[in-house]
């Protein structure tokens, strides 16, 4: 057929005049083929529709007209009631969003707790609705009798730009979900829906107090009332059942209860994971005075909603634990940080792994264990008890029954901070089991004497550390595990099971875990960010104030002390010794290997001995002399 009319188009295009360089119409095509092909039929259907002879005008004109509706007029008018449609549904969406206003739905919430402030709104907003109502409807009428036109155009325009909006926002609605969950924008009717499916009670019993809003453009929130009988804290130990009925995880919802009302709460939904990202730094380096740990709470991270997570530390123990690398050490620095910064409180620090991550903390530290020798932990243990067995006893003897701030001023003790890192090593030793039942004893009994006990283990098992000692440690900071089984033992048995375990936190969710303080859910939440950097300018500044309150401990065994003993004992008799050969001896009398002429000079600045030209040996070197290394001896 293809190449019949190709030849057909050829011999028509040989019948033109001459000198025609244009192809002809189809219509000409036809009537060539007709008259001088004598074909009865057109291979071409463009050809045949267009001739006259095979297709008269009626014929012609009713095949246009059905291409024109399929290709047009069906198409308009299904366009245009999608959009009439839209037009309705969008108006009926103002209508309630303009009645949800004028009612103060959203400040229901309020009526238990503040009555007169919810009516006194409402009042107004009626006042406002009213006048704006009358304004609208006087225009109204003056455009029908002015210029009837204009007001019918005015009206078509406005639907147009309602059905606009109505399809744009299901649109989005549409296209935040992922098929599964209410997506980014859901309605009252969807939160029912998979509150309900929680079972948390009946869709019809469920109520959407207020319009489902957007938080920042990063969450939506609403305020639910639960059924009769149903209360905040059941709907928070079904948040994980929520979470699925939302089809988002666990970390992006929050639950809160709603003051003024047990039966009511506050849903937050983030779009996306709010536990990744970037890092969130402390604001500890930022801070410019002390701390007080009676009256300010250590400040340690944030949750999902952006919102500070922070708990009080007296009468408080801390167990903190997860793999290698799941922020431990950055999450102990948080507290030992705001505590170093209160110059009134006694640091005790163990480092069972014999690392250089709390090396900064040394200079300021009470006591301070550097290696994981068990013997010398122990020691530490039972000078804590006998320190505890007599602030018990300075108590007594004033009517008191616990440390407070007041108690503590009137009698010259603080809270004192006893810090174990990696007690797993401690407690795997021939004397673990006498170092635990000490721990245990300081723990259970030295709360109201003012001890905090904080301990990070990467291995919290029964096996390593005993139930006993586990179950009394009030605080539980569950950072990325292994396995459901590892976070359970640090943040209590059954939390896996009913949904929070911090062996769901993904490695690119840095800093992130579960924390069980001051509530009685564990929060998620991340970390803030404390660098070595930090570390370093936090335990200067620690330093600092308190050398200035007078609270440095007296000790021979602090960094500072050792390092002017080992100068001294370089220099014996010489009143000058040049950096080289301090460099050269000090490795032999002190953890001072890799040192080079700017470590030293930056660690004995503190201490008041700069280095500075010195003529010895009958040459300028640079070095140290006797005296000023004497005096910052003497003043130490």
């Amino acid at each position: 057929m293809t190449d019949t009319t190709i030849d057909r188009h050829a011999i028509t295009e040989n019948l033109m005049p001459p000198g025609t360089n244009t192809r002809p119409r189809y219509g000409r095509i036809a009537e060539l083929e007709h008259s001088e092909l004598g074909l009865e039929t057109h291979g071409d259907p463009l050809v045949r529709l267009a001739c006259r002879t095979c297709n008269p005008l009626p014929k012609r004109a009713a095949r246009l007209a059905q291409m024109t509706a399929r290709g047009v007029v069906v198409p308009a008018f299904r366009y245009g009631r999608v959009h009439a449609g839209y037009a309705v549904l969008g108006t009926v969406r103002a209508a309630r969003a303009g009645w949800r206003w004028v009612t103060a739905a959203e400040l229901s919430q309020h009526l238990g707790a503040r009555p007169e402030m919810v009516v006194r709104e409402r009042a107004r907003r009626r006042r406002v609705a009213a006048w704006a109502g009358g304004i609208v409807a006087a225009v109204v009428v003056l455009l029908v009798v002015v210029a009837p036109g204009l007001a019918v155009l005015l009206l078509v325009v406005i639907l147009g730009a309602v059905a606009a909006v109505e399809g744009r926002l299901r649109r989005v609605e549409t296209e935040g979900s992922d098929g599964r969950g209410i997506g980014t924008h859901p309605s009252g009717r969807a939160v029912r829906a998979a509150v309900a499916a929680a079972k948390l009670g009946k869709t019809e019993d469920i109520r959407v107090i207020g319009p489902v809003a957007r938080d920042a453009d990063r969450a939506w929130t609403a305020v639910v009332e639960l059924p009769a009988g149903v209360t905040a804290e059941q709907a928070r130990k079904r948040q994980p059942a929520l979470a699925s009925a939302f089809g988002v995880d666990l970390a992006q919802l929050a639950v809160d209860p709603v003051r003024g009302h047990t039966g009511r709460v506050t849903l937050w939904c983030a779009d996306a994971d709010p536990l990744s990202g970037a890092s969130i730094p402390s604001p500890l380096p930022e801070r410019a005075g002390a701390f007080d740990v009676w009256h300010e709470k250590v400040a340690v991270g944030v949750d999902v909603r952006g919102r500070p997570v922070a708990f009080a530390l007296p009468e408080r123990s801390i167990l903190t634990g997860g793999e290698p690398g799941a922020g431990k050490s950055v999450g102990c620095h948080n507290v030992l940080g705001a505590v170093a910064l209160d110059p009134r409180v006694p640091l005790w620090i163990a480092d069972g792994k014999g690392g250089a991550d709390l090396m900064d903390y040394e200079p300021i530290a009470a006591r301070f264990l550097p290696d994981p020798d068990p013997a010398a932990m122990l020691e530490m243990i039972r000078d804590a008890q006998d320190d505890m067995a007599d602030r018990y006893r300075r108590l007594r003897a004033i009517g008191a029954k616990k440390l407070t701030g007041d108690v503590a001023a009137q009698l010259g003790i603080e809270l004192s901070v006893f810090h174990i890192d990696e007690l797993q090593f401690f407690a795997a030793s021939d004397l673990g089991k006498e170092i635990v039942n000490g721990l245990w004893d300081l723990v259970s009994r030295g709360r109201a004497a003012g001890w905090v006990v904080s301990v990070a283990t990467q291995r919290p098992s029964g096996d390593v550390i005993p139930t006993k000692l586990r179950d009394i440690l009030s605080i539980r900071w569950a950072l990325r595990c292994t396995t459901p089984e590892a976070s359970d033992t640090i943040l209590g048995r059954g939390w896996a099971g009913q949904g929070y375990s911090a062996h769901r936190i993904d490695s690119t969710q840095r800093g992130a875990g579960l924390l069980l303080a001051e509530g009685s859910m564990p929060v998620a939440m991340r970390t803030y960010l404390i660098g070595d950097r930090d570390v370093t300018a936090l335990t200067r500044r620690a330093y600092r104030l308190r050398e200035q309150a007078g609270t440095l401990p007296k000790s021979d065994a602090r960094p500072g002390v050792r390092l002017l003993k080992a100068i001294l004992t370089v220099m014996g008799q010489a009143e000058k010794v040049p950096t080289t050969l301090l460099l050269e001896k000090l490795p032999m009398l002190g953890p001072f290997e890799g040192w080079d002429a700017t470590r030293l000079a930056d660690e004995l600045r503190p201490l008041g001995v700069r280095p500075a030209d010195q003529w010895i040996d009958g040459r300028n070197q640079r070095g140290y002399r006797r005296a000023d290394v004497e005096r910052a001896f003497e003043r130490a």
